[in-house]
């Protein structure tokens, strides 16, 4: 999942377009990027050239997404660790959540700057539908990704299947994806302990739920503030 994560590039032109609204994500990005500098610290060797710095403007928002799309070099290094037992899933999950979250922080700024772009070039009637349905379609990229890697480390199990084709599309709100995640863990977790799976098969699959529910979620959030408050 984490690799097919991809912070979106915001430029001088998007951050113009944000004039419109007041960066309401400000506090909590800033949390997680202290988060994110911290965790730095926490490992053995110089990375310093990693680190994130804080946002205190609009304008330094291209920089930064320049800045986490080079961090994940840094969660890579660690990443093949990390998944190597459950003891370091534990440790380390926070670290992984905590890079997934920015992304999805950054893609729903993007999307609120896309948002006023269209605006001048098109004649949007509804509103709430333009912006939901421009947030599902990343949620939903992000689920597609999401899927095929669990059929990929664990194929052709029926119950998977029926879950992964329960959720659907919607149009008239955000998705949301939680009661699949816990359903497929939980099951997972059985699968485990049945020995029908490897602890290995599980270590991914629960990697891979924790980045697409922390990506999925900040986004959501994000974005289902911003489209409250447009009318």
């Amino acid at each position: 999942m984490i690799n097919n994560l991809i912070v979106p590039t915001l430029t001088d032109a998007d951050v113009d377009y944000l004039a419109y609204v007041n960066p309401y994500w400000a506090k909590e990005m800033n949390r997680y990027v202290n988060k994110a500098t911290a965790w730095t610290h926490k490992f053995r060797g110089d990375y310093t050239h990693f680190e994130l710095t804080p946002v205190n403007s609009n304008s330094q928002l291209p920089y930064f997404t320049k800045k986490l799309a080079e961090y994940k070099n840094y969660i890579m290094q660690k990443y093949e660790m990390i998944a190597t037992n459950l003891s370091f899933v534990r440790k380390f999950r926070n670290f992984v959540e905590n890079y997934c979250v920015l992304i999805g922080i950054t893609n729903s700024i993007k999307m609120i700057a896309d948002y006023y772009r269209a605006m001048e070039h098109d004649n949007i009637d509804n509103k709430h539908a333009y912006l939901i349905q421009d947030a599902n379609k990343t949620l939903w990229k992000w689920w597609q990704s999401y899927t095929t890697k669990i059929k990929s480390l664990i194929p052709n199990d029926e119950y998977l299947d029926i879950v992964f084709n329960d959720a659907i599309l919607f149009d008239d709100r955000i998705n949301s994806f939680e009661v699949y995640i816990t359903k497929i863990l939980v099951y997972c977790r059985r699968l485990l302990k049945k020995k029908k799976i490897t602890e290995n098969q599980f270590i991914l699959t629960t990697m891979e739920s924790i980045e697409f529910t922390a990506v999925a979620s900040s986004f959501s959030y994000y974005a289902s503030n911003f489209i409250k408050k447009v009318y």
